[in-house]
């Protein structure tokens, strides 16, 4: 990836027209609960809401604490657990407190 980026250069070591190879230390995560970018509405700084399907099969808006985040996934640090059942794409049509039949997704569906 070609960047551009400043640095300081007190002592004129680095001339106009050099080229640097280097490597950008990214923050990673391993094993981490992350859900597609469409579950959330963001809500702050690091904050979010999502609308969930209770073991009543009703709807409950949960505010999370988000993370790492990319173009199609966000981590959730806090406020949701492994299997918890979030509502996918068009939260609008949804209320807290209305009951559902959810249909399970698998990965692949949510993708396409």
């Amino acid at each position: 990836m070609h960047t551009e980026v400043e640095v300081p250069n007190a002592n004129y070591n680095l001339v106009p027209g050099m080229y640097a190879s280097v490597d950008i230390p990214l923050h990673k995560a391993a094993r981490v609960l992350a859900v597609p970018t469409q579950v959330v509405q963001p809500s702050g700084q690091d904050k979010g809401t999502v609308l969930l399907v209770n073991d009543s099969n009703q709807i409950e808006r949960r505010t999370v604490t988000l993370g790492l985040q990319t173009a199609t996934e966000i981590e959730i640090v806090s406020g949701l657990k492994e299997n918890d059942r979030v509502i996918f794409g068009s939260q609008g049509q949804y209320q807290p407190g209305q009951r559902v039949a959810p249909k399970a997704m698998e990965s692949q569906e949510m993708e396409q």
